[in-house]
């Protein structure tokens, strides 16, 4: 099996424009948006905004790259290569947006981390005070 490596570019820009309300990771040819993906398909955690020292903010993942450029269509709506891999042929690996997907989400989790490790340790928090004062039934889940 062959395998093509291509070279792409993940953005991460906090906005703080209390307009948006989405996490989104935008796929990018020229350096346009061509179609976003809200992240919080693909990564728990992220309905609500995150906050820093500067305030509340949503996150934007920019994926760019040559192949991007190269097979974006005309109208600039959706990419000429396939959404996902076609197992029935296995002689070439051809790049994918679920590929590139999975190498993006890999990048926004790495810079969202420490938003993501506080908002789990507050879920934690959350279900334990719940286990402890109206749900002790559930104690044998919370393990």
């Amino acid at each position: 099996m062959t395998t093509l490596m291509r070279r792409f570019s993940v953005r991460g820009l906090r906005l703080y424009n209390p307009h948006e309300t989405q996490h989104r990771l935008i796929y990018a040819a020229n350096s346009r948006e061509v179609f976003p993906e809200k992240l919080e398909k693909y990564l728990p955690n992220l309905q609500r905004k995150l906050a820093d020292r500067q305030g509340l903010f949503v996150y934007l993942g920019f994926v760019e790259g040559d192949y991007l450029n190269q097979h974006v269509n005309s109208e600039r709506t959706n990419f000429s290569f396939p959404l996902t891999r076609d197992t029935a042929d296995g002689l070439f690996e051809e790049t994918t947006l679920e590929a590139i997907r999975h190498a993006a989400l890999g990048c926004v989790s790495t810079d969202l981390q420490p938003f993501l490790q506080e908002i789990n340790t507050e879920k934690r928090a959350a279900i334990s005070s719940y286990i402890n004062t109206e749900g002790p039934q559930y104690r044998p889940l919370a393990r």
